[in-house]
């Protein structure tokens, strides 16, 4: 939450926090994002077992645990966006108050 009460210091605070949370949000997806192919590949492999190569690739686009994978990273994605808002939004208040 943003108040634009906070004086010069208490933002310089707010910044340090949010620069330190969105470097954290940021390295887990990248992780995340790097890991995406190996879960793709560990997918194709389980219905491997059953179908031909091709149809196990197309099927594991649709398998629920590859979509779960998906889902965690478009939210984790949501995630670094948001703190990034955040991070923005109090460098920008610091430097209107440090204008003025």
């Amino acid at each position: 939450m943003i108040h634009s009460q906070l004086d010069k210091e208490q933002l310089a605070h707010q910044i340090a926090h949010w620069g330190q949370e969105l470097l954290r949000e940021r390295q887990v997806y990248s992780r995340l994002l790097r890991l995406l192919p190996s879960r793709f590949d560990e997918v194709v492999k389980r219905i491997r077992l059953t179908e031909d190569a091709g149809k196990a690739r197309r099927l594991a686009l649709m398998d629920a645990t590859y979509l779960a994978y998906v889902d965690e990273l478009n939210e984790l994605g949501n995630k670094v966006l948001k703190v990034k808002v955040q991070w923005d939004t109090h460098r920008l208040l610091y430097r209107c108050k440090k204008l003025s």
